[in-house]
């Protein structure tokens, strides 16, 4: 009985407001399933990501995706900062295989693969995927966007300027020369 009132008062927490749009009732619901697909990928105190749109839907296979980072990301940052700082540890602590993943491509820094799981590793079935590089400016954005909602310096210096630093060593490594005989 314990833990079915503590769970009751977690889901009223985690459900204390919808999103509500006036005159809109029938996208206000897609809208909030959306948004639960999106919460079910979550766990308070798991540094992980989501696969777009969440779990539930095995969407991408249950891959996190650049559109995390995009598109699902600010939502979090909006109505769950802790859950989006979950997901940016994610990155922080997959940047071992980041880092292997430039090694390949013979760059220096970090190159975050463009879908990834559990590992950090590419995981694209899809060989053009594989080429896809915007997905390092994708995160390097969310990371912007959490310093400039929490104007956290301990949280700046120690997890976002790594991630920070190595995106940037990878694109200073990046010649345009060189871009285009690597991805034909």
């Amino acid at each position: 009985e314990e833990v079915y009132s503590q769970h009751l008062e977690a889901m009223g927490q985690l459900w204390r407001s919808g999103i509500e749009i006036e005159g809109n009732l029938d996208l206000a619901r897609h809208v909030n399933s959306s948004w639960w697909n999106l919460l079910l990928s979550y766990r308070w105190g798991q540094n992980m990501s989501s696969s777009p749109g969440g779990l539930a839907n095995n969407c991408y296979k249950g891959h996190s995706f650049w559109d995390i980072e995009q598109f699902m990301w600010p939502n979090l940052l909006m109505f769950q900062p802790q859950l989006a700082a979950a997901s940016l540890q994610y990155r922080f602590d997959r940047r071992g295989p980041a880092q292997a993943n430039a090694a390949k491509w013979k760059k220096a820094g970090l190159k975050f693969p463009w879908e990834s799981a559990v590992t950090g590793e590419e995981v694209c079935p899809w060989p053009g995927g594989k080429k896809e590089i915007h997905i390092n400016g994708d995160i390097s954005l969310a990371f912007w966007q959490y310093w400039q909602a929490t104007a956290d310096g301990a949280w700046l210096r120690s997890i976002a300027w790594p991630v920070l630093r190595g995106i940037a060593e990878f694109w200073a490594s990046w010649r345009s020369e060189e871009h285009t005989s690597e991805l034909q």
